[in-house]
């Protein structure tokens, strides 16, 4: 699930505030700008189902293309923003606590081999919020992996 309409409105300043558009294509030449709106929503998507980047399905921009946005926003600080934003989102308006729910085991996680497994209550599936969790969540099992393998 990519991000909801509400979500892209507060994070897409972020991105504009750090990386305004480039100069009109038509004076400079190249390869015409891709709207960050769906390279975000593939790094997202990649980051929420841990597979490599060659994996990313064709509905976004070319893996190239969002892991080259990755390294610019994760080294600019706007990822952390990002992310920031979308989990102050995630606990106030969709009332989402990821936490809590792997406490409550509406959410849990169990390690099949070398890789983790995610599972969701039925009623989560197909939310914002359970699309939204899951990417902290992959995040916080990719650091514990590191260090724990």
């Amino acid at each position: 699930m990519d991000l909801t309409d509400q979500q892209w409105a507060l994070v897409q300043p972020i991105i504009s505030e750090r990386h305004p558009p480039s100069p009109s294509i038509s004076t400079v030449g190249g390869r015409p700008p891709i709207d960050p709106r769906p390279i975000l929503d593939g790094i997202l998507w990649k980051i929420r189902n841990a597979v490599p980047w060659a994996d990313l399905p064709k509905c976004y921009p070319s893996h190239q293309t969002c892991f080259r946005r990755y390294r610019l926003w994760q080294s600019a600080g706007t990822l952390n923003k990002i992310f920031y934003t979308l989990f102050k989102d995630l606990l106030q308006r969709g009332g989402f606590d990821p936490q809590h729910a792997l406490r409550d085991g509406s959410i849990t996680v169990t390690l099949q081999g070398d890789r983790f497994r995610v599972l969701a209550a039925a009623e989560l599936l197909d939310t914002w919020q359970l699309s939204t969790s899951l990417v902290f969540i992959q995040l916080a099992l990719t650091r514990l992996k590191q260090q724990s393998f």
